[in-house]
């Protein structure tokens, strides 16, 4: 992620572009996905942001509109819609991210203190699973 631009001398107006590959390859760009997706979620997750619906289908699907309409990215071809894409998904995956963290949490809550007892003759498997910090999703 960005934080600060660093420069030696003055700054002054370039004559050419600039081309920012931050990732030489696909499989590059998609180990930095994880990254930044798990970070944002996290993030999210300490500020108590949730993800509902909206989060899921909404601002993903704005992100690709912005990128692909408002900032022109059509004018790039398959390669700005591949590049609209891509944002929008990060922006989908970062939420799906969320949502996990939220369901690991309640569920480590539950594991600590189960409220309703297992039914007869699953108590000791299931205390079992909650040593081993397992549970199953039927629970």
């Amino acid at each position: 992620v960005h934080v600060d631009v660093v420069s030696k001398g003055r700054p002054g107006k370039l004559k050419g572009v600039i081309e920012h590959d931050t990732c030489r390859t696909l499989e590059e760009y998609f180990d930095k996905f994880g990254r930044y997706t798990t970070a944002s979620a996290e993030k999210l997750f300490r500020k108590g942001r949730r993800a509902g619906v909206f989060s899921l289908l909404v601002r993903p699907a704005f992100r690709f509109l912005r990128m692909f309409v408002m900032r022109c990215g059509f004018l790039d071809g398959p390669d700005g819609a591949v590049v609209a894409g891509l944002a929008a998904a990060s922006v989908f995956v970062k939420y799906v991210k969320l949502r996990e963290l939220h369901r690991l949490a309640s569920r480590k809550k539950a594991i600590a203190s189960p409220k309703v007892p297992a039914p007869e003759g699953l108590a000791e498997p299931l205390a079992a699973e909650r040593a081993r910090g397992c549970t199953s999703s039927s629970e």
